[in-house]
């Protein structure tokens, strides 16, 4: 069971940093195409967007200028995270709970995490993070469901 749980975690953090090197090589083309407003207030709003999530990006961390004792209890809580996550996966596998019941359980998790990531930032870092996501801007509600084409 340890070495599968070992196998998830290499397995995870090789996705990461497959998903970073991807995020690297899209920002780098659409910093090729857009003026430097442009991209800046892009990044506002997704700082504005992700809240407290912001945190979790490391070149958020280092605008911040986050210690090593805030990234660590960062990492801490999402090693935390992801291992709840996979505790509910192995209770709905195990038939201890409805695959109904996920999101909702999901949905408190994150309702948690962020809370957490709340409380890591000084007062200092956490009104320059505000000041980081700019005028306020309200992301279009994302229709789901299926079928249908278009925007």
């Amino acid at each position: 069971f340890a070495c599968a749980l070992s196998h998830c975690r290499n397995h995870r953090e090789a996705m990461m940093k497959a998903a970073a090197e991807r995020n690297a090589k899209e920002e780098k083309a659409i910093k090729e195409i857009v003026t430097e407003a442009q991209w800046k207030r892009t990044y506002e709003i997704w700082i504005s967007n992700q809240g407290n999530r912001a945190i979790l990006n490391e070149q958020v961390q280092k605008d911040l200028g986050f210690t090593d004792e805030q990234k660590a209890a960062i990492k801490k809580l999402q090693t935390q995270q992801q291992e709840a996550s996979q505790g509910m996966m192995e209770k709905m596998r195990n038939g201890e709970i409805e695959r109904d019941q996920i999101q909702e359980l999901m949905t408190k998790q994150q309702t948690v995490m962020n809370d957490e990531l709340g409380k890591i930032p000084t007062a200092e870092q956490a009104a320059k993070l505000k000041e980081m996501g700019g005028k306020p801007f309200k992301l279009p509600e994302q229709r789901r469901g299926g079928g249908g084409g278009g925007l």
